[in-house]
């Protein structure tokens, strides 16, 4: 279970003078990682009572400058 805010993972990052790039976020979780998940498609899972109302993964691409 991944127990860090977004924020907490960013601010350490612009910290260590990294810039971000590119982020995005997913109305789905590529990993059927938690009780209650349903399939969606291949690879794609999420809770059906939340559906696509909540992000389940983020991507980031970060650079050092």
């Amino acid at each position: 279970w991944w127990n860090h805010p977004i924020a907490e993972v960013m601010s350490i990052l612009l910290e260590e003078g990294l810039t971000l790039k590119k982020f995005n976020e997913y109305d789905y979780s590529a990993y059927d990682c938690l009780p209650g998940m349903e399939t969606i498609a291949d690879g794609r899972y999420r809770f059906p009572h939340l559906r696509d109302t909540i992000p389940y993964m983020y991507s980031m691409v970060w650079v050092k400058s």
